[in-house]
């Protein structure tokens, strides 16, 4: 019975499904290795080829060349510069709660 529903959610639908799974298994096998490739470390962060190229020569985090055609990024130098890169918001919740509470009956 849950076969059918779900072929019946979704027909015609199946390359967007399969180009899903597709991903999906990029990112889980990039998630266990330790060094990533620039295409694999794009498919997991969602960072360009040319930035994560940027980024090393400025010197956020290293890049590995075992041989000059290929060049590795380790998995959790990138998480941990991208956890460092984390913005707060400066405002809180209250202030759209009573944002929308105050109207004016003049502008009615």
């Amino acid at each position: 019975m849950k076969k059918e529903a779900i072929k019946k959610e979704f027909a015609g639908k199946e390359e967007f499904v399969l180009s899903l799974v597709a991903i999906l298994e990029k990112v889980a096998r990039a998630a266990v290795k330790q060094f990533l490739t620039p295409q694999e470390a794009q498919a997991v962060f969602g960072i360009s080829r040319q930035y994560l190229s940027s980024l090393s020569k400025m010197g956020c985090f290293p890049r590995y060349c075992p041989s000059k055609s290929v060049t590795l990024y380790r998995y959790d130098e990138i998480e941990a510069w991208l956890l460092t890169r984390r913005e707060t918001g400066d405002t809180k919740w209250s202030d759209f709660e009573n944002e929308g509470t105050s109207i004016d009956d003049s502008k009615i």
